[in-house]
């Protein structure tokens, strides 16, 4: 069942946007209000949803939004060449 869970989530990525606009909210003061349960799956997948560090600002959070859904760093340089995209990242069942 937990792998099911997994993959369903994978798939349509809600649990990524929903960490990333949790996030968001958190560090703005937006939401003052914790939610535990998806405090701990930050905690244990922050590598797969953030890159391994939590974004505090605007800017990081579009840039580690954008970079984790395989957007290449090359759009957020001052002189693009070109870009390349790759897979999102997936989350793991612990």
């Amino acid at each position: 069942m937990e792998h099911a869970g997994t993959a369903l989530a994978n798939h349509h990525q809600s649990i990524f946007a929903i960490a990333h606009l949790y996030n968001a909210a958190r560090q703005t003061k937006t939401l003052t209000t914790s939610w535990p349960t998806l405090d701990k799956v930050i905690q244990t997948q922050i590598t797969e949803l953030f890159a391994g560090q939590l974004p505090q600002t605007p800017k990081g959070f579009q840039s580690r939004y954008a970079l984790r859904l395989g957007i290449s760093a090359q759009h957020f340089a001052r002189n693009q060449r070109g870009s390349t995209t790759k897979k999102p990242p997936t989350l793991k069942v612990t």
